[in-house]
């Protein structure tokens, strides 16, 4: 493992659900990880989506092995936002992770 690889700052955050004050459910994010990562943008997909055309963008994204990683999460990493696709452990090592990610927005 290349410790100069992992040359990007991004955040993980996890969905939740919080109530306000009138007791109403809200989905929020909430900080779960703050970790070093390797991202490489991958492929551009365009979809038309009711007259309008859509591009995302899709990025490889690995990271050192955790197990935080449960239920629906994405990464900050600037100002954007990457949903997590996928999460795959490379030959069972318990090394890295390689996350499949879309770019939001």
């Amino acid at each position: 493992m290349q410790a100069g690889k992992y040359n990007k700052r991004v955040t993980i955050e996890q969905a939740s659900i919080v109530q306000d004050a009138s007791g109403q459910e809200t989905n929020t994010w909430a900080t779960l990880l703050t970790v070093w990562a390797s991202i490489i943008p991958k492929n551009n997909v365009e979809a038309e989506d009711n007259t309008k055309l859509k591009v995302s963008t899709f990025y490889e994204v690995t990271i050192r092995y955790t197990t935080e990683l449960i239920g629906e999460c994405r990464i900050l990493y600037g100002t954007k936002y990457l949903d997590i696709q996928s999460v795959i452990n490379p030959y069972e090592s318990d090394k890295e992770l390689l996350l499949t990610c879309v770019e939001v927005g």
